[in-house]
This record gives structure tokens, C-alpha cells and sequence, in this order.
């Protein structure tokens, strides 16, 4: 079991230690172990860009976190789609706009309605 020791305010600085349990039930201490350069880290590769998918339908399902468009590469919300040519597809905000005008010929108003609440609607007016 590894656990990190709290530094010590005489001597130590802030210096973070590594602490193992051996076999006889002592902890022992040993330095932390250097993190590699920044360099040395794998970058990732840049998504690819590919042109507008041709959807299936309007649908779309909603998607946790941030992702790759599949039309534009830009990271940031997006919403799944199922196209036709390539099978299901994650595409950002505008580029769904413009996949929807081509696919359809029309954009969706719905898409972009402003919800409002409903604050004592079903009220009886006495």
C-alpha cells in the first residue's frame, strides 16, 4: 500500500515523500519520483476534419462532456447523430445547423426555441 506522508515544516521544505508499508508492519519512507519533462509527455494527435455527414433524421442524443466534431475537429459540447454514410457521428452546434439545412433543406426552429417556465399555469382563476 502506498501512501503519501505529510511534509514536515522543520527541515523538509515542502518536499512530498512516498511512504511504504514493508512486510513487518513498519513504514518506510522514500522520495517521491521525478515527473517527466513536459516534452516527453504524448501529445494527442488533432482529430480529422471531414465534410458534412448526410443525417438519417433529425434525432440527436445528448452526450456527456466535451468531444471532437466530426465535421470541424473543434472541442466542445456536441450531440450524436446518425448519418447515413458513415454510421453515428458527433457534431457540434453549428455544424449541425448546416448539416440539417443540406440534409433536409430546411433548418429545425425548434432547435433553437427558448424555454420558459411554468410557473402556476395550471392555476384555477376563480
Amino acid at each position: 500500500m502506498k501512501r503519501h506522508a505529510p511534509t514536515s515544516a522543520a527541515g523538509e521544505g515542502k518536499a512530498r515523500k512516498l511512504v511504504k508499508i514493508g512486510p513487518s508492519g513498519k513504514a518506510r519512507v522514500a522520495p517521491m519520483p521525478e515527473r517527466a519533462p513536459v516534452e516527453m509527455v504524448r501529445r494527442r494527435a488533432p482529430a480529422e476534419r471531414h465534410s458534412l455527414p448526410t443525417l438519417a433524421s433529425r434525432r440527436s442524443g445528448a452526450v456527456r462532456g466535451v468531444g471532437a466534431c466530426y465535421a470541424c475537429a473543434v472541442l466542445g459540447e456536441v450531440r450524436l447523430y446518425e448519418a447515413v454514410d458513415v454510421g453515428k457521428v458527433l457534431l457540434c452546434g453549428p455544424c449541425a445547423d448546416k448539416a440539417r439545412n443540406e440534409t433536409f433543406g430546411r433548418p429545425e426552429p425548434l432547435d433553437h426555441a427558448i424555454m420558459v417556465g411554468g410557473f402556476e399555469t395550471n392555476r384555477r382563476r376563480h
